[in-house]
């Protein structure tokens, strides 16, 4: 079982996501904005309970998941943490590899095949 932050603003996806993350067995904590994932995150070194994988939305409003991608990365504590992410505008403006990030998917059965391999992989280190 994965320990997965998920950041997204649309109510139905969010709950879509978590309901299908959950129904594989994972422990989701469900935020809004990436104000709030931000706010959790800088705990995250001092208590070292940060996630096993984090599920980023790309458009969410105001700080969008670019923005809080960067914002992760700059954290030492959570540079290798996973991210699945949405759609990426300008791949060659993130280092992939220190982000260890995967693409999100829209189909379902896709969405929970990647989930289930970035966690397998995390269990693994």
């Amino acid at each position: 079982m994965a320990h997965i932050l998920l950041v997204e603003d649309d109510p139905i996806c969010r709950d879509l996501e978590r309901h299908l993350c959950e129904a594989d067995s994972h422990y989701v904590l469900a935020l809004s904005s990436a104000e709030e994932a931000v706010a959790l995150l800088d705990g995250a070194g001092k208590r070292s309970a940060k996630p096993d994988l984090i599920i980023v939305d790309f458009t969410l409003k105001g700080m969008n998941g670019y923005e809080l991608i960067s914002a992760l990365r700059r954290k030492d504590s959570l540079r290798r943490v996973p991210i699945l992410k949405g759609l990426l505008r300008e791949p060659d403006r993130l280092d992939l590899d220190t982000l260890r990030a995967a693409e999100k998917q829209t189909d379902v059965e896709d969405f929970i095949s990647a989930v289930n391999a970035v966690t397998k992989s995390v269990a693994g280190r």
